[in-house]
């Protein structure tokens, strides 16, 4: 039963999805001009353009770090952001505000328009369903619920 139940929560499966090593694999893919960059520049820092900006970037113990507003947060690949909005905002249902907050080390492009977008989405899947349809629903069906109505808003 113990494990039935593990299975269908969703926060562990969400936290096994952003674990570090996962992070990392998708960065290697991803950002592997930068990386490289970085790798042969002073103190494994380089400067770059991404998202249309010239930014600062910086490999750490293996992990590619951006600069933005003067503080280095990780770069989140784009891959991942879905996962990572989806696992903070199981985390206590925050507001935009709120997850900007939980979010604040972690760079992805259009953050802040990504996040609002995926609030005003679980909003509006929690509004479509009624007490009881969320009941019945099993957590997966209802971070699908979550996820199509993310996708259909951007």
């Amino acid at each position: 039963v113990k494990i039935l139940t593990e299975f269908f929560q969703p926060i562990p499966i969400l936290k096994e999805k952003l674990g570090r090593d996962k992070i990392i694999a998708k960065q290697n893919e991803d950002y592997k001009e930068i990386i490289e960059k970085c790798k042969i520049g002073p103190q494994f820092e380089c400067k770059t353009t991404l998202w249309g900006k010239l930014l600062d970037f910086k490999w750490e113990v293996g992990m590619l770090m951006v600069s933005e507003q003067g503080a280095w947060t990780i770069l989140m690949p784009e891959s991942l952001v879905g996962i990572l909005l989806t696992y903070t905002h199981l985390l206590g249902h925050p507001g935009t505000k709120k997850m900007e907050q939980m979010l604040s080390n972690y760079s992805f492009h259009k953050k802040y328009a990504q996040i609002e977008t995926f609030v005003t989405s679980a909003q509006f899947a929690f509004c479509q369903t009624t007490p009881l349809e969320r009941k019945k629903l099993a957590c997966t069906q209802y971070l699908q619920l979550l996820l199509k109505q993310f996708q259909q808003t951007l």
